[in-house]
């Protein structure tokens, strides 16, 4: 298929949840494909992101092609994409994390998959990653009786699921915006005597 970048994104709608640095970063992108952007945080931090309210998370997420998982894991949201809330999405969107991987239940991501619910996952975190990232790199088969490990591994074999290993941000553009980035912040402290962007 032929599609322009424009003409891919046309008619598509995506839900960030969590638009904080990285989300609303991930926002300027859809648009740049023409998706129509929703987000959805306790903080409304971005005065140019059309929030929806997490009571209307139901009804919005009935009409979403993607949703971006981009928010902070806390006491309070562990498991917040499970088959509860996910089994809602219109039929054969895509699922990304690029947050926390405590924030999604990996065995439901495998049972909306398994249903065509799901159409696609993407994947850039893990559940207790230090050590699922351990039993991923072996080149021996390795066994385990968790759930979630299981799922993953069943996920790593599916031709519409693609996990990358903590790093996605690594692309070229990404890695050319850091040295930019980088330039910025040294030549602003060389003429000012201060860095643009204090930590």
């Amino acid at each position: 298929n032929n599609l322009t970048c424009k003409e891919f994104g046309k008619n598509k709608k995506m839900l960030i949840v969590g638009v904080g640095n990285i989300g609303y970063r991930v926002e300027k992108i859809a648009k740049a494909l023409n998706i129509t952007v929703y987000g959805l945080d306790i903080i409304k931090k971005y005065q140019d992101i059309n929030y929806i309210e997490q009571d209307n998370l139901i009804e919005t997420i009935k009409n979403i092609d993607i949703v971006v998982c981009c928010m902070n894991l806390t006491s309070d949201n562990h498991n917040y994409f499970d088959y509860e809330l996910l089994s809602n999405i219109k039929k054969g969107s895509l699922f990304i994390n690029v947050s926390r991987g405590e924030l999604v239940v990996c065995n439901d991501l495998l049972q909306l998959l398994k249903e065509g619910r799901l159409g696609g996952v993407g994947m850039d975190v893990y559940p207790n990653e230090n050590l699922l990232g351990d039993k991923l790199r072996s080149t021996d088969n390795w066994f385990t009786d968790n759930k979630e490990e299981i799922a993953i591994l069943e996920m790593s074999k599916l031709t519409n699921v693609i996990f990358t290993p903590h790093n996605a941000f690594n692309t070229i553009e990404g890695l050319d915006q850091k040295v930019k980035d980088t330039v910025t912040q040294i030549t602003h402290f060389y003429e000012k005597g201060y860095f643009k962007w204090a930590v």
